[in-house]
């Protein structure tokens, strides 16, 4: 059984978007394969698809048993537009994930957050999410529909304009965008997280001090067995908890 399924959008015929010399597909698929490389070093059991396969044939006409999982995608307007955003299910009331992943990679590539959304089928309104919450209606997209139907929630992850300066700064800080994106994963499935001193983490108040969040240490364990059930208990108690390894010399 897979964890998670990490998509690339569009391919096997269809190239998405072009812009700058750059095709959506082609910085999709660079994406998904350092995810994909990052989350299977940490041990999770990661379903994707391969170079000649579309990612609604692979993800929406499958049967694995994934509950959740990403497509990568690029917009695609002026040359002026800019900003990472993300669509969700309208169903789905855990936003979590996709609210740090949003939050950390713009402030990374300096790009406006364009926010969680949800696009309804009926009216074509698009709206603004937060964590919580879930809305009523028919999504707008087949694959999240398809998905939904399914019992999975497919987030489509817009990371950026291809056709403006955006794509040079994802393909710049290619590392450190999917070094965030495993990491809020990773934490998610109670994985060990990547280091990495670029990334950084929402704050729980975006209210405080930009780009800083206090960290409390609730054990230090010689066992990864031991460590998990820590994790365990603080998630209980309903503390955010997650595992960090730390090289002692």
């Amino acid at each position: 059984m897979y964890d998670i399924f990490i998509f690339r959008g569009h391919g096997n015929g269809d190239c998405g978007a072009v812009g700058n010399g750059y095709t959506e597909e082609q910085v999709a698929q660079l994406i998904v394969n350092l995810l994909v490389k990052k989350l299977r070093s940490r041990g999770v059991n990661v379903h994707t698809n391969s170079s000649n396969q579309n990612n609604y044939q692979n993800c929406c006409l499958s049967s694995y048993k994934y509950k959740f999982g990403y497509t990568i995608h690029l917009n695609s307007a002026g040359s002026s537009a800019s900003g990472i955003e993300c669509y969700v299910p309208l169903g789905e009331k855990y936003l979590k994930l996709e609210e740090e992943m949003l939050y950390d990679i713009s402030n990374k590539l300096t790009i406006p957050n364009r926010g969680v959304k949800s696009r309804n089928y009926n009216t074509e309104q698009i709206s603004f999410r937060q964590h919580g919450s879930a809305s009523s209606g028919t999504d707008y997209y087949k694959e999240i529909r398809d998905a939904w139907q399914r019992g999975i929630s497919l987030t489509i992850m817009e990371l950026g304009f291809i056709n403006s300066n955006d794509v040079h700064k994802i393909i710049q800080y290619q590392e450190e965008i999917t070094t965030i994106m495993a990491n809020v994963i990773l934490k998610e499935l109670n994985k060990e997280l990547i280091i990495n001193n670029a990334t950084s983490n929402k704050p729980t108040n975006t209210g405080t001090q930009q780009g800083i969040k206090y960290q409390v240490v609730a054990g230090s364990f010689n066992s990864k067995e031991n460590a998990q059930k820590q994790v365990q208990k603080l998630k209980e108690k309903g503390i955010d908890a997650f595992i960090q390894v730390a090289n002692l010399k």
